[in-house]
């Protein structure tokens, strides 16, 4: 009755321990290995610092000091970077409750993360482009703007002056048809100069009659001529002026075109590797609540308390039969009076009575 009394003692105190119940989460960043194959969850260092993060603000949101909640992260070579969520609390359904919100929260501040680590990078590339942009609207409205003062390309200038100086060239060599006055002159300049040396009065004389009278027919063609040409090349220089400043504002649109599909480029492939370095904070084991005292230990500590109630029961038993002096045996009757019986009566029972 004793080890009765001792086992149902200690079974009731083992009942009467509050049990509580752990829900544990396991999340991973996954990286695809491929288009068509499944995505993988691997380790690397910017994977732990991002964990780390999320830890970090996870803490921040539920304090500290809140018991409820326990965060690690497991991290091993050749292994994937897992963030472990615990929670023990008094009923299974509140356990895995908290520990699928906390999931949910550590999910979404993942995603926030790195959505506002890879905008941030496409913002500076986002400005980068918007100047480039706005330096191709200027250059275009510059040459649109651009108003040459010759209507003429400096091609057709240029031929043009060509054909002026040929006209020049040929006026210049124009022999005019002497008038029957200019050959009497020169019959007798010939004449002359058979009697007298060029340095001669006469001679001179005669010469300048002549060159008087062939060169004023002339005069005003070539002066004309000279005139058209000279113009004509002031309207080649204007031209060509006109050309190289069409040509410079070609240019800075061209430069400034070129810069601005380059950081068109940029921006597209950042926006790229930002999409594939992305990576999805998913639940890899969901959660699953378990008594903070498993079966196996309960059966334990109810074998323990048996054992534990059995050798306590024995024990009092054996202080019992040496604590009582009474006398019922011949040595306890030496033991107690140090007095040694000659004989002893058999127990008859009742039928002597």
């Amino acid at each position: 009755m004793l080890f009765f009394a001792l086992a149902t003692l200690g079974i009731t105190a083992l009942k009467a321990i509050p049990q509580n119940f752990v829900a544990e989460s396991r999340l991973a960043l996954e990286t695809p290995l491929a288009l068509a194959s499944a995505p993988k969850a691997t380790r690397t260092a910017d994977h732990i610092q991002h964990l780390q993060t999320v830890v970090h603000g996870l803490r921040a949101e539920f304090g500290p000091e809140d018991d409820r909640l326990s965060l690690s992260i497991e991290s091993a070579r050749e292994k994937p970077t897992i963030l472990v969520i615990r929670s023990k609390m008094k009923t299974e359904r509140d356990s895995l409750a908290f520990v699928n919100d906390v999931s949910a929260k550590a999910i979404a501040a993942s995603d926030t993360s790195q959505r506002t680590r890879i905008d941030s990078a496409l913002e500076k590339l986002r400005q980068i482009e918007g100047l480039e942009g706005e330096k191709v609207k200027k250059a275009t409205a510059r040459l649109a703007e651009f108003r040459p003062e010759q209507t003429r390309t400096p091609e057709e200038l240029s031929l043009q002056l060509d054909a002026l100086r040929r006209e020049l060239e040929s006026a210049k060599q124009i022999k005019i048809i002497q008038s029957p006055e200019i050959q009497k002159l020169t019959q007798e300049l010939a004449n002359a100069r058979a009697l007298y040396s060029d340095q001669h009065p006469a001679i001179k004389l005669l010469n300048a009659q002549i060159e008087h009278g062939t060169a004023q027919p002339t005069a005003p063609i070539l002066a004309d001529l000279e005139d058209r040409v000279a113009s004509a090349t002031t309207a080649l220089a204007r031209a060509q002026d006109d050309e190289r400043q069409r040509a410079d504002l070609e240019a800075q649109v061209a430069i400034a075109s070129a810069a601005h599909l380059r950081a068109q480029d940029a921006l597209a492939e950042a926006r790229l590797k930002g999409d594939a370095s992305f990576r999805p904070f998913n639940v890899i084991e969901d959660a699953t609540a378990q008594p903070e005292i498993s079966a196996k230990k309960l059966l334990a500590a109810r074998i323990a308390i048996l054992g534990i109630s059995a050798l306590a029961a024995i024990g009092l038993i054996a202080m019992r039969f040496k604590l009582d002096r009474r006398v019922r045996r011949p040595r306890d009757l030496a033991r107690g009076l140090g007095i040694a019986p000659f004989a002893t009566l058999p127990d008859l029972g009742p039928s002597l009575a």
